[in-house]
């Protein structure tokens, strides 16, 4: 069995925990738009409501880890892979929104941000529990 060494956070990385939310949902969003799917389809494979999954892709819900799981199932994506791409979007999103104006700031998330990322590995990769 393999140890896994657990690293302590420092005070500022946890409350740049606070976009994960934020982050993950956008993760959730390029994968579903990469997949051509809409999120009614999503809400459908996951068992749940549309607005929920709009909430999630927003980053205004702080959802549960099974409610995370099930979207994911519904993507086909495994639900590492979309926590690895959320914190490695996390240090430019913190510094945009902590930098520039509200309106840059959303100008960015919704323009550059989905161009950082690379999901085109986690989505080939599949769901397998």
């Amino acid at each position: 069995m393999q140890s896994t060494k657990v690293r302590p956070l420092h005070a500022q990385q946890s409350t740049d925990l606070m976009l994960l939310p934020l982050a993950a949902g956008i993760v959730l969003r390029q994968v579903r738009a990469d997949q051509h799917l809409t999120q009614a389809d999503v809400a459908t494979r996951a068992h749940m409501n549309v607005s929920y999954i709009s909430n999630v892709e927003n980053g205004q819900n702080n959802i549960s880890m099974v409610k995370f799981s099930r979207i994911c199932h519904g993507l086909c994506v495994q639900p590492d892979s979309v926590l690895g791409l959320a914190l490695k979007l996390m240090p430019p999103l913190d510094n945009a929104i902590r930098y520039r104006s509200p309106r840059e700031a959303q100008r960015l998330i919704q323009n550059r941000m989905p161009k950082l990322l690379d999901v085109e590995d986690i989505v080939t990769s599949g769901f397998r529990l």
